[in-house]
């Protein structure tokens, strides 16, 4: 059923894609129009080959959201998508998982594993951009604070990263070192040794961090440094 039901939607697409040179934005008519054939009968869920397809014709920042509200509670099939062999696919799916995480934080929050998963498994930009914009926003369990320290420690540590990488990576230390100020010590020494280029996004982070104050010798001692 789920076979058949990808084949009539890549079919459509097809279609539709040809069309396109016609009309303008003709996925957003298709996204509203065949949104429940999209969907396993049975499990209510959307196949990943009907999901892989609207992304492969997503175009707009408009179609990004359609498709993010067609997702319902359950992102794991963009998780999985943004690690697509396709650059391309992966980048749409990472950025219609942030759009949906806006949408279903609670959610989100439950499949932080998942997203570990991405950010340590993906080498591309745009994923890890998103991906981290979407821990950014939304936060994450207390549980995985120290891994998420690794992860945006690792990539501030990697100098060629686009800015918006490093941005992101940025404020969820920011963030992690209101809670623990002596790890603001640890995120300038980082920031000290990747020596990053000091755009205007990147400077607005800095002085978050610099307004962090300085932690004691207790709070080092108890943060392990």
């Amino acid at each position: 059923m789920a076979k058949s039901t990808g084949i009539i939607i890549s079919f459509k697409l097809s279609v539709l894609f040809i069309l396109r040179c016609k009309y303008k934005d003709i996925t957003l008519i298709f996204i509203f129009v065949v949104e429940k054939e999209m969907r396993n009968n049975s499990k209510n869920k959307i196949t990943i080959s009907a999901l892989e397809e609207l992304l492969s014709q997503a175009k707009s920042k408009q179609a990004i959201i359609s498709i993010a509200h067609t997702c319902g509670d359950n992102g794991n099939p963009l998780l999985k998508l943004s690690l697509h062999e396709d650059a391309n696919i992966a980048a749409k799916a990472s950025w219609v998982f942030r759009a949906w995480a806006e949408m279903h934080p609670k959610e989100a929050k439950n499949s932080t594993e998942k997203v570990i998963s991405v950010l340590q498994c993906s080498n591309l930009d745009p994923v890890l951009r998103n991906i981290l914009g979407a821990v950014y926003d939304n936060g994450f369990p207390k549980k995985f604070e120290a891994i998420f320290i690794d992860i945006c420690l690792g990539l501030i540590l990697e100098r060629n990263r686009a800015v918006a990488v490093h941005c992101n990576a940025l404020g969820i230390l920011i963030d992690l070192s209101k809670k623990h100020p002596a790890l603001r010590i640890e995120v300038e020494l980082a920031l000290e040794r990747s020596q990053i280029e000091n755009t205007a996004a990147f400077s607005a982070q800095l002085k978050k961090l610099r307004k962090i104050a300085k932690p004691d010798q207790k709070s080092i001692n108890k943060w392990n440094l």
